[in-house]
């Protein structure tokens, strides 16, 4: 049961603290058990393994699954569009009616990135060019994160966060394309961290 268990992972410290005591429940007096006792404990453990939350959980590429944590953005389910690998599926235009995605990643997280990866929509690659990347607290302050601005890219293209810049924190990202046009990207990468408010 524990070898689902790794510890090279960083999990969510309430799914962690609670398999650790679990497992150190079920590990005491082991061989006074009865062995329905033994059952329900063994039960008890595999449950606690299966709650273990990753805190950054990451998609195959080694990237951030961010859909998976982010909590609300003006995109809705679509978001999942943007780390799917097919470069024909994206969240429709008409969502980013500011010719932006922000996203937010909880009251009790924050992220930090060391770049980011953006791929165009089948044939309108141009609809995701001339965007940048910033990070907020508190969606009035944003901070800049990528000196360069993304271009247009057949395929997923790798923008670097400011060296100065990548071990910063933020509740809030926002990708915001500038000089009109439409912003219709389809795929998206973090390649980053995501950190629980308060630990260290």
């Amino acid at each position: 049961i524990t070898a689902a268990y790794d510890p090279k992972v960083l999990y969510v410290t309430g799914t962690q603290q609670k398999y650790q005591e679990v497992l150190k429940q079920a590990s005491d007096g082991m061989t006074q058990l009865t062995e329905q006792s033994f059952a329900v404990k063994l039960r008890d453990l595999q449950a606690a393994v299966t709650g273990l939350q990753p805190l950054t959980p990451l998609l195959p590429d080694g990237s951030m699954d961010f859909p998976k944590v982010v909590v609300g953005s003006n995109i809705g389910e679509s978001i999942g569009l943007l780390v799917d690998g097919n470069d024909d599926t994206f969240p429709v235009y008409t969502l980013a009616k500011d010719l932006n995605y922000t996203f937010d990643f909880d009251s009790n997280y924050t992220f930090s990135a060391t770049a980011f990866a953006m791929e165009g929509r089948l044939n309108f690659e141009d609809r995701m060019a001339n965007a940048k990347f910033y990070g907020s607290n508190d969606q009035k302050t944003w901070t800049e994160l990528t000196p360069e601005s993304t271009r247009l890219a057949t395929e997923l293209t790798l923008f670097k966060v400011a060296p100065n810049q990548t071990n910063s924190t933020f509740r809030f990202l926002r990708i915001q394309k500038r000089g009109g046009g439409l912003f219709e990207p389809a795929e998206l990468r973090i390649y980053g961290q995501r950190h629980e408010a308060g630990v260290q």
